[in-house]
């Protein structure tokens, strides 16, 4: 019994593996910051996470997608939000894509990671 609930967990860790990568490549024949900058990938994303894999990995998934999307929201080239049921990019145009506020963006959430993971092990 033990031997086919390992073999179904690794069955579930594959085919969650193959529909990830599934969804990936769908959202590389996009345009960046549009499909995989979407609610509705990330909706894709987490049914298929959560369908064959542990929340422990799901839910840290799609808050990572979540806060990567809200910080492109800040830049001038905007994400597409309801990409592809809207052809619309929004934006809060308060800096560049390669400009300081995102680069101290980007480090101080890499800062806040790394000092959470360290207290929760």
């Amino acid at each position: 019994l033990n031997k086919i609930v390992q073999y179904k967990n690794l069955t579930n860790i594959l085919v969650g593996l193959l529909l990830f990568i599934f969804v990936s490549l769908l959202g590389s024949l996009t345009k960046h910051r549009t499909f995989t900058h979407s609610i509705t990938c990330i909706a894709i994303y987490y049914v298929v996470l959560s369908t064959f894999l542990s929340n422990t990995f799901t839910i840290p998934f799609s808050l990572g997608m979540l806060s990567h999307i809200f910080l492109d929201l800040f830049n001038h080239v905007g994400v597409g939000l309801l990409c592809p049921f809207v052809d619309k990019r929004f934006c809060l145009n308060l800096c560049d894509s390669d400009g300081l506020v995102n680069s101290i963006l980007f480090y101080a959430s890499v800062f806040a990671i790394a000092y959470i993971y360290v207290l929760t092990f």
